[in-house]
């Protein structure tokens, strides 16, 4: 039972913060560093004031080792990691729709390009020569990103083909330079 004397009554209210709190994470890709170290990288969601993060996870501790801000006009989050064979990480954001890049160990991630803004990449895979294919919704088109070039350009419009707006898997073989839609 409660008693009314163990209420206190006021006019003034309090502020007591969130009510709850998660991390939402959608992605995951894995990597190495320079020392043979393997790491794990997740993206966190970001809200209202506060960025989406690739965060960098060291796989025999369980510890997380880093934090970075994806901070371009505060993306939400990512449905979408991959690692190249050179070890670059990259992560396509959306809420804007962005493609980064990182270095395991450098303090930041790099914006290589925008995505169109109806574009929610679900897809990512990297090919040789630094070559990122990105797919997603509603237009189901699979976007392709070459380094020196600007942005991102349309590379096959799998909406047209299968009749399916989504992109929900990519992968390159880097022998045969294939591309799986």
């Amino acid at each position: 039972p409660v008693y009314l004397d163990d209420v206190l009554l006021s006019r003034q209210f309090t502020t007591l913060g969130p009510q709850l709190s998660d991390v939402f994470v959608r992605t995951a890709t894995f990597a190495t560093d320079k020392t043979g170290r393997a790491l794990a990288y997740v993206v966190t969601d970001g809200g209202r004031n506060t960025p989406a993060q690739l965060v960098e996870i060291d796989v025999d501790s369980g510890t997380r080792t880093r934090s970075v801000n994806l901070n371009a006009g505060s993306p939400a989050g990512s449905w979408a990691s991959t690692t190249a064979a050179d070890g670059t990480v990259y992560v396509a954001s959306f809420q804007p729709g962005m493609l980064w890049s990182y270095q395991p160990g450098a303090a930041k991630a790099t914006r290589l390009a925008v995505i169109p803004s109806a574009q929610v990449p679900f897809a990512l895979a990297a090919g040789p020569g630094g070559v990122v294919y990105i797919g997603g919704y509603p237009d189901g088109i699979v976007y392709r990103y070459v380094p020196g070039r600007s942005g991102v350009i349309p590379y096959i419009n799998a909406r047209k083909l299968t009749g399916q707006q989504y992109v929900r898997s990519l992968a390159v073989d880097g022998t045969t330079r294939t591309l799986y839609v």
